[in-house]
């Protein structure tokens, strides 16, 4: 103080020391909440005015679409309308417009039109065939402007060019007949041999005398 004495007071009881943790917090089945501190009492909250459960059941109807216009009814409450023409596209482009990716190599053309040209112009498949010929029995079918065919014919060829080798006759009236890489047959004659039946003696020879 001016002109006196100073005085120290001593300030410390003032300092507060109230620095307590939230320790804990749970809910009752009767929806009460209790919130724990440290260092201090638990204090309750009835929070069972908040609790509308089983109430809210309602049930989408009445709903529509109407143009780009999407109506949402709901059961019990107020519809809501969404308009949709946000997302309607509008891509509509022509094949002149729609790119393409080549990956063969077989159009100039980037564009779908342009390709769609290209193979019209391009389909003018009136060949002609040429330069067939038969070697043994292969026989190749030519094609004008592509790749020739060979096919292998020798299923085809006949084996039946057997020759007559030869024929004899036995002593017995049997004919054997043979044939080239195959089997001989026989053939009877016996039934042809009418040797010692026509022995007709002279008395019984009849003459005609013209002169």
């Amino acid at each position: 103080i001016e002109n006196g004495t100073s005085e120290v007071v001593d300030l410390s009881s003032l300092v507060g020391t109230d620095d307590q943790d939230l320790t804990g917090a749970s809910l009752s089945g009767a929806n009460v909440l209790q919130i724990d501190i440290e260092n201090g009492a638990s204090t309750t909250v009835d929070l069972s005015s908040l609790d509308d459960s089983g109430t809210d059941d309602q049930n989408i109807s009445g709903s529509s679409l109407a143009g780009t216009n999407l109506t949402i009814g709901i059961e019990n409450g107020t519809s809501e309308v969404v308009d949709l023409a946000s997302l309607v596209g509008t891509d509509d482009q022509i094949a002149s417009e729609v790119n393409i990716t080549d990956a063969g190599g077989n159009f100039t053309s980037t564009e779908v039109e342009g390709a769609l040209a290209e193979l019209a112009a391009g389909s003018t498949d009136d060949q002609d065939i040429s330069g067939s010929g038969l070697a043994g029995t292969n026989l190749t079918i030519g094609i004008e402007n592509g790749a020739s065919e060979v096919v292998d014919l020798s299923s085809l060829v006949g084996t039946d060019d057997q020759d007559l080798t030869g024929a004899s006759l036995s002593g017995a009236n049997v004919l054997q007949i043979d044939i080239e890489n195959g089997a001989s047959t026989t053939v009877d004659l016996s039934s042809l041999d009418d040797s010692g039946t026509d022995d007709q003696i002279a008395s019984e020879v009849n003459i005609t005398d013209a002169g």
